[in-house]
């Protein structure tokens, strides 16, 4: 509904420095957000100080933009950091 599509303008806007948008949002029933990204990256957002969180990933993004790869999730419910999770098939690359 209308809080649906305010939080996607809000996502959107705070990710618009990294050149990415929202693809999918999605509410859980205990009130967490997660999104998919058109970089196909999923973000875990959780349900508090979602909206902060997610400014301080678009702090961080650019500097573990290894991690930055179709299907990999990030879990942003951390008050002083992010767990990565990548996907089978991935490898990191050190360049």
């Amino acid at each position: 509904g209308a809080r649906l599509i305010a939080q996607m303008a809000n996502f959107n806007q705070i990710l618009a420095p990294l050149g990415v948008n929202v693809l999918d949002l999605q509410e859980d029933q205990r009130g967490g957000w997660r999104c998919i990204l058109s970089n196909k990256v999923r973000l875990l957002l959780g349900s508090e100080d979602i909206l902060p969180a997610l400014k301080r990933w678009v702090v961080i993004a650019p500097q573990v933009k290894e991690y930055l790869v179709p299907g990999a999730t990030m879990d942003l419910r951390y008050t002083n950091g992010f767990a990565v999770a990548m996907p089978a098939a991935a490898t990191v690359s050190s360049q």
